[in-house]
């Protein structure tokens, strides 16, 4: 399991933050990120995994990544 948290830096200043973790344990974080330079930038959409598995024992299941969006 990999999950990934960005959170968007302050116009101008490198305070963004970036976090990795790999089965549940944090692998990599960096505070000083730099993702935009301008109040302009943001979030124009949100991208998703999907999966479908089935067996012939078994109804088809439909598996999305999970994803949250949050202002802060």
């Amino acid at each position: 399991q990999v999950q990934q948290e960005l959170v968007l830096n302050t116009p101008g200043t490198g305070n963004g933050l970036v976090r990795l973790w790999i089965d549940g344990k944090l692998q990599a974080e960096d505070r000083t990120v730099a993702f935009r330079s301008d109040a302009s930038a943001g979030i124009s959409g949100v991208a998703v995994d999907v999966g479908y598995w089935r067996t012939p024992s078994k109804p088809g299941e439909l598996q999305l990544s999970a994803f949250e969006l949050a202002w802060r």
